[in-house]
């Protein structure tokens, strides 16, 4: 029987430890801001003010007491889920390969890695694009279907004569520093925004390195409690997508990772050495190395859900 090494993804490279302003300048010249924009048919419609009223007198209710909607489809219909399944991974995606920014709806992305993140949105695009025809061509069919569930309360003109306009995936690209020009015109206004500006880089590190901690405690609790065991005794299955999952970690901290915290680093580091170079078989099924793995993890989340709750309200200062 042939057994199976984790591939537990390795350091990308030496992280140097610089001060906190070296990290803002690095980021500023290197990362752009990224924001997507997703816009979807609307499949629930409020009663008019007559089936309200007629809702109300069923349970002797005032009128402005009552509010309701109705669904226009089945949502659970699989072609309709199918569209927002698209929408849910492209939204994942963007997420994944950037970091957090304090600006509702931008995160920050490499400047050199917009190009590959064109063309995978693109993919989603393109996915989209199929799903919302797919569903177009099947809108007839849910009409009649919800024409026989809402009964007096189904009207077609709640139906757009076609739902491809209705729906959007879509991003810009926008720079995170106040514009060049500024520095000629006003350059006491252009230092002020810049100032601003590597405050807000600033506060992404910050957010950044709280989202590494809590993927790190998700994905460690995932692990120890596959390697438990039950009340009774008897080993607890441990599942390929617990591993699957670490593995995407590493690979995300390793694009991600700007090494402004050498206690975090230390951190992730441990979790690595504790997988890397284990047999899968081993894992699930011999009871030392499990028990070894266990404890070394269950040790490394106490660290880390205690640096989460430390961190609770930390805010960067910039380090000259």
């Amino acid at each position: 029987m042939t057994t199976q090494t984790l591939e537990i993804p390795t350091q990308a490279q030496p992280r140097d430890m610089l001060s906190t302003s070296e990290i803002v300048g690095r980021l500023s010249d290197t990362m752009c801001g990224v924001s997507i924009h997703m816009k979807q048919w609307r499949t629930n419609k409020g009663l008019t003010p007559e089936q309200r009223g007629t809702m109300a007198d069923a349970f002797g209710a005032m009128n402005q007491s009552v509010s309701g909607s109705k669904k226009l489809i089945n949502t659970k219909n699989e072609t309709y889920r199918n569209v927002g399944r698209v929408f849910s991974e492209a939204y994942a995606f963007w997420q994944y390969h950037s970091m957090p920014y304090p600006q509702h709806g931008m995160r920050l992305q490499r400047r050199d890695g917009i190009s590959e993140f064109r063309q995978q949105f693109m993919h989603y695009q393109n996915r989209m694009t199929i799903a919302v025809d797919d569903l177009e061509r099947e809108l007839p069919s849910l009409m009649e279907e919800q024409r026989v569930s809402l009964g007096r309360l189904y009207s077609e003109a709640d139906y757009p004569r076609s739902i491809s306009g209705l729906y959007e995936l879509s991003f810009d690209v926008s720079d995170i520093n106040p514009p060049s020009y500024l520095a000629q015109m006003d350059p006491a206004l252009f230092a002020e925004q810049m100032e601003r500006a590597q405050e807000r880089i600033q506060h992404s590190i910050s957010l950044l390195e709280n989202e590494f901690l809590k993927d790190m405690s998700e994905v460690v609790e995932s692990l120890v409690k596959g390697l438990s065991k039950t009340e009774g005794g008897k080993r607890k299955s441990l599942r390929n997508t617990s591993v699957k999952k670490l593995n995407e970690f590493f690979q995300r901290v390793n694009e991600l990772n700007v090494g402004s915290s050498g206690q975090i680093n230390s951190l992730i580091d441990r979790a690595r050495d504790a997988m890397a170079g284990r047999q899968l078989t081993d894992l699930k099924n011999d009871d030392s190395i499990r028990d070894d793995v266990k404890d070394q993890l269950e040790k490394l989340k106490t660290e880390v859900d205690l640096m989460i709750e430390t961190r609770t309200g930390r805010q960067f200062e910039i380090v000259d």
